[in-house]
């Protein structure tokens, strides 16, 4: 697919020239970056040039709960097409949110919940799909407010003595 898109960030990109149009590789790496932020788990990405016309990868991964399923596909859906140069073209299953399909036509993202990946199998229906290796990403934590405990006073603990 000869498509010119703007790149994804330098350091997920295939091509040194970030001006270059974007390698599907580097953007199935980009979106299993991107899902792993999140904490999916058994991340899988399979290079489906040689199976498949419709789409070059699959990206598979798996959540813990319906809510985890929901809240990575959102965050695909919702990225910001300047930082990923890329957005969406579809989304399927969301309101069930057991297996959400998001498809960037060059790759193909697939989220399942931990019991329904298992029931459709896809890695072993594709099993003849080579696979591409995941990055190594920490999951991005929440940032929670610190509270500020300086001003707090700690005082020894009141004895009381029960009332005869």
């Amino acid at each position: 697919m000869n498509l010119h898109r703007p790149s994804v960030p330098a350091q997920y990109s295939a091509v040194p020239n970030t001006e270059a149009p974007i390698q599907s590789e580097a953007l199935a790496t980009y979106l299993a970056t991107k899902v792993l932020e999140k904490k999916a788990t058994n991340v899988v990405i399979l290079d489906m040039r040689k199976l498949a016309s419709y789409t070059d990868f699959f990206i598979i991964a798996s959540a813990s709960n319906r809510r985890q399923v929901q809240a990575i596909a959102n965050s695909l859906r919702k990225m910001d097409a300047e930082e990923a140069g890329y957005s969406a073209n579809g989304t399927e299953g969301l309101e069930a949110a057991r297996w959400v399909l998001v498809d960037f036509s060059d790759a193909v993202v697939h989220i399942f919940d931990e019991q329904l990946r298992g029931f459709y199998d896809l890695d072993g229906l594709w099993s003849d799909a080579p696979r591409i290796e995941t990055p190594n990403v920490d999951p991005i934590e929440e940032e929670e407010e610190e509270e500020d405990l300086s001003l707090i006073h700690i005082s020894e603990p009141t004895r009381r003595t029960p009332i005869s």
